[in-house]
């Protein structure tokens, strides 16, 4: 699970996300190109970097690094590898591996990456068979990596469910938690409902919580338009109030500045020297042999790099 940034008003609050195959999953972030995407500031090689970095925190191992893209593997659990064997392959094909591509399309000191998550097994006579993830889980997954990673949403990008319009922490106890308010945002829907300095919220849509991400997740599920309770204790006494949901804008630009921008690491190895086209041809082969990618990114990657139109 990790951490998917969310903004419930002024509260920036954290949303676990499942891997893929989770049920009942509802895709959280829409960015304008419908593809799970973020921005990051630098050229192609620092944000290759930072990918690769972030994989080696996730416990992913990396297996090809490139400016423009950064493929790791994911390791899942037992009950899941034997699932995606059942669907993929058969007791003669090899164990189901899971990867995911991280491509990286640089322009002005800002770089776009877009996300993509596959499983593939080797069949009994070398066949490869893929088969890519498409469930919201995963899509959430994704985008809720990118953004771990510092990756900033695009211009545009929409949210499911609604804000709360207050700033505050969670205080977590005995599996349960509250959630004490600091600051109501003025004009919001919680003011409206006199929510108020202080005050301890309970329970979401009649929901409990235990921690950030299951109180952010109550609010991704909810419907703008639509009026929801909250529960919450104020000065020792049990209240409920209703919110009328409010969907969150569209996000805005972004911008960048120098400290957003990755900087050599003091006494880091010096950037190694390009490889030649043919060296870059065969490492791309490589990594068509094994699956990594399709034919159809071997032959463009190819026509790149010998100049063919």
């Amino acid at each position: 699970m990790g951490t998917f940034v969310q903004a419930m008003g002024g509260t920036i609050v954290g949303l676990a996300v499942m891997c893929a195959g989770d049920a009942g999953a509802t895709r959280y972030i829409n960015p304008p190109s419908g593809i799970p995407s973020a921005l990051f500031a630098g050229d192609g090689d620092a944000v290759s970097n930072t990918l690769a970095e972030a994989c080696s925190t996730a416990g992913k191992q990396i297996i090809s690094q490139q400016p423009n893209q950064v493929i790791c593997e994911d390791h899942v659990g037992l009950l899941h590898s034997a699932l995606q064997q059942v669907i993929l392959g058969n007791s003669y094909s090899t164990k189901p591996r899971t990867f995911c591509l991280y491509r990286i399309v640089e322009g002005n000191g800002v770089a776009t990456v877009q996300a993509r998550r596959w499983t593939e097994t080797t069949m009994a006579f070398g066949q490869v068979q893929r088969e890519d993830y498409s469930s919201d889980d995963n899509f959430n997954s994704l985008e809720n990596f990118l953004i771990t990673a510092g990756g900033q949403l695009p211009e545009g990008s929409a949210f499911s469910g609604v804000m709360l319009g207050v700033d505050g922490k969670t205080n977590a106890a005995n599996g349960h938690a509250s959630f004490t308010v600091t600051a109501v945002d003025a004009g919001s829907s919680a003011e409206a409902a006199g929510v108020k300095f202080g005050d301890e919220i309970t329970k979401i849509a009649g929901k409990t919580f235990a921690t950030d991400d299951e109180m952010a997740e109550r609010l991704f599920k909810l419907t703008a338009g639509k009026p929801f309770p909250v529960e919450l204790m104020r000065g020792g006494q049990a209240l409920t109030v209703n919110i009328m949901g409010v969907s969150r804008p569209l996000s805005g630009p972004v911008t960048f500045d120098a400290a957003d921008v990755p900087a050599q690491v003091a006494g880091a190895a010096p950037v190694a020297a390009p490889l030649s086209a043919p060296d870059e041809l065969e490492k791309w082969a490589a990594l068509r042999d094994k699956g990594l990618i399709t034919e159809a990114d071997y032959e463009a990657k190819k026509k790149q790099l010998l100049g063919l139109p």
